[in-house]
């Protein structure tokens, strides 16, 4: 059997970044970065949503299925990247509403997204969490623990300061996919 190592999580990174770079360019005049999210872009109605759409569900199976390399060869730690990527792929299943006003959107389907994007969240941090415990050196904790407090501190201010919530999601995307690209693989020994 071939072990192909970060080729997966890598590859939806990479997918992910090219389209959080270019799907604005694409879709809805009114959308600004700075206040608007990349869920937006994926949202209902929305025009070339299916870029976004890509992003997400590459990034979310790419995640998943590293993850569950690794919880094969009994890896406990890995069980919530596992979540996290199903979670994302649920949250692009159940689109978010269109930031156009007058569009139709089935509330329904945002509210599951919600559910699913922050139980992502939730289950991203976790892992983080799990991995700072079970790394023994300080420089390791320390980036896990400072990816964990971005997360977390970002999440309530997307709510609190609508007006700039395209920016603080997208440092916690930063914050949270360099640590996919760089921390997620354990090292060779």
């Amino acid at each position: 059997m071939v072990q192909i190592d970060r080729s997966w999580s890598l590859f939806g990174i990479c997918i992910f970044v090219v389209a959080a770079l270019i799907a604005p360019f694409f879709t809805h005049s009114d959308y600004d970065w700075v206040q608007h999210t990349t869920g937006e872009l994926a949202g209902q109605q929305m025009p070339n949503a299916w870029i976004m759409r890509v992003g997400y569900v590459s990034l979310g199976f790419g995640v998943f299925f590293d993850a569950l390399q690794m919880v094969v060869k009994r890896r406990r730690d890995y069980i919530a990247f596992i979540i996290f990527g199903l979670c994302l792929i649920g949250a692009v299943a159940f689109n978010q509403r269109s930031i156009d006003p007058k569009n139709f959107f089935a509330a329904p389907l945002a509210n599951w997204h919600g559910f699913f994007f922050v139980f992502a969240g939730l289950s991203l941090v976790v892992g983080i969490g799990m991995r700072f415990f079970h790394h023994l050196d300080w420089r390791s904790k320390t980036i896990n623990a400072t990816v964990i407090v971005i997360v977390l501190a970002t999440a309530p201010l997307t709510v609190l300061l609508p007006q700039f919530a395209g920016v603080f999601e997208r440092l916690a995307l930063i914050a949270s996919l360099a640590w996919l690209a760089c921390f997620f693989h354990p090292k060779r020994a």
